[in-house]
């Protein structure tokens, strides 16, 4: 047991065997009164802020795992983007690539009459 909690009770016990309520035993009875009071305060106190502490610790847990998860989410739509962009890119290439084609062989035949037409002259 803790020394306040002997001292209140060999208190008690005094003021009960003896017949002689003194002014002096009274006040010293109701600071044992007031002195346990305010070690369980302490104590409710203590318990408040202990709880206090665990859910602010649970809440930023919470906290860092719903940010790891939505920068993972945010990760995986980038990536989505960027291939997505890359995919359209080499679309385009492809149709900018197919449009030079065409134009090749459509001047094709006045790329070989110049050639000619320069060969012949030499």
């Amino acid at each position: 047991m803790e020394d306040k909690t002997i001292e209140e009770l060999e208190l008690h016990q005094r003021v009960i065997t003896s017949d002689d309520n003194s002014p002096l035993e009274l006040i010293r009875e109701k600071e044992m009164e007031i002195s346990g009071r305010v070690l369980q305060s302490k104590r409710e106190a203590d318990e408040i802020v202990a709880e206090a502490r665990r859910r602010a610790a649970e809440r930023i847990a919470a906290a860092e795992t719903e940010g790891a998860e939505a920068g993972k989410q945010r990760r995986e739509q980038v990536a989505v983007d960027a291939q997505a962009q890359a995919k359209q890119a080499v679309e385009e290439a492809g149709k900018d690539a197919a449009g030079l084609d065409a134009r090749i062989a459509q001047n094709k035949g006045e790329a070989v009459k110049l050639i000619l037409s320069a060969v012949s002259r030499v």
